[in-house]
């Protein structure tokens, strides 16, 4: 399950007001404030100006007038003066968010039955309406304000931008979630730990209930059932074994041969009851890790079985001097090794050894190109080739890494005394 952070907070505080000059309906006249002038073009100007001339009625008859011109809102959008949904509170009338009253929560996303989607604050189960494009809409206004620091007391005008409520079947949302980003497991539960006391529930538990019950819907949120319409893991399997043999055959017609028939015997079997073993996923894996292993472990490939390790220290070397080269991260590094460990039994000893010195150099890089402390290196495989790294110390790109490797080397015993004879 997925956990978000966000903030409650009050509907009303979700609003903008932008100055952006005076004289605005007088193109002769005009005078737009620096700050807003700066964030345009010329071009712009001019189209902003041209629709903001458009609205006379309100200059003779209103003090605030809604903005319904669509290449308007667009153009102030491109020029990010109003507030969208991303950059909430950005160019609000608050300095920043503290002077919101709102409080931090930490949620699960509902889905109803309409795909409308809700907030579920944790520990109290309340729900909140998110604030989204799909539940609300931005109004905005054109309006002015007094200018006494003036001479004279031209109108001054602003662009302001309230939400509204654009799902009917959300009545009233009073207090509403923002800010939405995904939680980690600590962060869940220091939240939990942090709502309970010796004397029992904080009152920020009660607050939370009350705001979710000022907000009122059209009925009951009724949960989207959930459905499995993904693909069983054999038929993935299957796809991704097709995948390969379909590799393989251009590098070893032999292999391919056995494995198609190995495969075709897996589906049409997997469901026979009769067989004395019955086929399961477990059979499916190994076939995949099987076949995966002959095309990225082929002595026919171009330069031996070390070919794809030869390509990866060729990438990492590059990316280390700032060419453009496609990112092996070392996770995909630790999976490659893991691969290898599963089908090393069916390798002479000698080419286990030329592959595990080659696995061995392409950690080392890896370790240089992301600059990896000794706690990261010790969650990889890397620490079972620690020995391996120590007898080939002359390598070029070994020696990269040869203080950690040494500081990782001295827990063991007998390496420590060696380097003290």
């Amino acid at each position: 399950m997925i956990y978000y952070k966000g903030y409650v907070v009050n509907s009303s505080d979700v609003k903008g007001y932008y100055k952006i000059g005076r004289n605005i309906n007088t193109p002769r006249y005009s005078e737009f404030t620096t700050e807003f002038s700066n964030r345009t073009d010329a071009n712009d100007i001019v189209l902003i100006r041209s629709s903001l001339g458009k609205l006379r009625s309100f200059y003779n008859n209103y003090n605030e007038v809604v903005i319904e011109d669509e290449q308007l809102i667009a153009l102030l959008r491109k020029i990010k003066v109003f507030i969208d949904f991303d950059n909430i509170f950005e160019y609000s009338s608050f300095n920043d968010f503290d002077d919101i009253d709102g409080y931090e929560i930490i949620y699960t996303k509902v889905v109803d039955s309409e795909g409308r989607v809700f907030a579920r604050e944790i520990k109290t189960g309340a729900v909140f309406p998110i604030l989204n494009d799909s539940s609300f809409k931005n109004t905005y206004y054109l309006t002015t304000y007094d200018n006494i620091s003036e001479e004279n007391y031209d109108n001054m005008y602003a662009i302001e931008m309230e939400i509204d409520i654009k799902d009917n079947f959300i009545l009233r949302a009073d207090n509403i979630v923002v800010f939405e980003d995904v939680a980690n497991r600590n962060e869940v539960e220091d939240y939990l730990e942090s709502y309970e006391s010796e004397y029992g529930p904080d009152t920020d538990t009660e607050t939370i209930i009350n705001d979710a019950n000022s907000n009122v819907f059209a009925g009951p949120i009724e949960e989207k059932e959930e459905k499995n319409l993904s693909l069983s893991e054999e038929n993935i399997c299957i796809g991704q074994i097709k995948y390969y043999l379909s590799y393989l055959k251009t590098l070893d017609q032999n292999e391919y041969e056995r494995y198609s028939g190995h495969l075709e015997y897996l589906i049409n079997g997997f469901e026979d009851k009769d067989l004395n073993t019955p086929i399961t996923i477990n059979d499916f894996r190994n076939i995949l890790s099987r076949v995966k292993f002959l095309c990225l472990f082929n002595e026919n490939l171009k330069n031996g079985i070390t070919t794809s390790l030869l390509k990866i220290e060729d990438d990492s070397v590059k990316r280390t001097t700032g060419s453009d080269a496609r990112e092996f991260s070392i996770t995909k590094l630790d999976h490659l090794y893991e691969l290898f460990l599963s089908n090393k039994d069916s390798l002479s000893l000698k080419e286990q050894y030329l592959i595990l010195h080659e696995f061995t150099r392409c950690y080392v890089l890896k370790i240089k190109e992301y600059s990896l402390s000794k706690v990261d290196v010790l969650n990889t495989h890397f620490k079972e080739l620690i020995y391996y790294a120590l007898s080939i110390s002359d390598d070029s790109y070994v020696r990269y890494a040869m203080d950690l490797i040494n500081d990782l080397a001295s827990e063991e015993d007998e390496v420590s005394l060696i380097k003290h004879i």
